[in-house]
């Protein structure tokens, strides 16, 4: 499946401790982005089927 862009804004602070985690995980920020949206539907059970 082809990806989208999305855009969202947060707040400086928030940013600064995304890309620090995504660093840390070795991943880009957009990827931790992503599984971060992925893991809360998968939570909540509401990921849609591919």
């Amino acid at each position: 499946m082809a990806k989208i862009p999305l855009g969202a804004r947060v707040e400086p602070p928030v940013k600064a401790a995304i890309k620090k985690a995504a660093k840390q995980e070795v991943r880009s920020l957009s990827s931790l982005v992503e599984k971060i949206l992925v893991d809360w539907l998968d939570a909540r059970k509401k990921r849609p089927t591919k």
